[in-house]
């Protein structure tokens, strides 16, 4: 069977580990997937499948590895140019860093995630968004300036509700409550 093939159905295999509460099965999947992955040098998929990984190192609260992933996913989408796979970097690197105790390096890494989502207009904005809301209620507010990014030089706005991230997943992370700058 094709090297990439096993990678896929193997990051797969990790994904349903994952939801079963089996994570450390579930990462040595993911790991065996990028081996396969990194096998036939197929950056663009192993992009995504390092994001999967670093965020199940998340939630199994190795954060010095899920960090370590992160970033390695987002240099890949970087270098390969791929926005959506940058963007789901971003997000997951954010994540990691709320989830240790880094919340102004979450904040900009999110803000960066949400701009990139937008941009392209994939429903994961929402999600985004509701990160950030729920970062800012658990951090008591926003703290200007949130982030930089690059924006095409634009000033974008994103308003999340100081109730936390189920009221701006369910309005699509725009409510009248506070306002997130982020400056291009």
């Amino acid at each position: 069977m094709d090297p990439q093939i096993r990678g896929r159905i193997m990051t797969n295999l990790g994904l349903l580990y994952g939801e079963l509460g089996r994570l450390e099965e579930g990462a040595a999947h993911m790991e065996r997937a990028l081996e396969l992955m990194d096998s036939v040098d197929n950056h663009r998929a192993d992009s995504l499948a390092r994001s999967l990984l670093a965020d199940a190192y998340r939630q199994l609260g190795r954060y010095d590895e899920a960090i370590r992933w992160a970033q390695n996913a987002l240099a890949i989408s970087r270098k390969e140019r791929h926005q959506y796979h940058e963007a789901a970097a971003l997000s997951t690197l954010g994540q990691i860093l709320a989830d240790s105790g880094d919340p102004d390096r979450a904040r900009s890494c999110l803000a960066r995630a949400y701009v990139l989502a937008e941009r392209l207009g994939v429903p994961e904005t929402a999600q985004t968004a509701a990160s950030i809301a729920e970062l800012e209620t658990a951090s008591g507010g926003l703290r200007a300036p949130v982030a930089t990014g690059s924006s095409g030089g634009a000033r974008q706005r994103l308003v999340v509700p100081s109730q936390g991230g189920a009221q701006a997943a369910e309005l699509g992370g725009r409510t009248a409550q506070s306002e997130l700058v982020l400056l291009g």
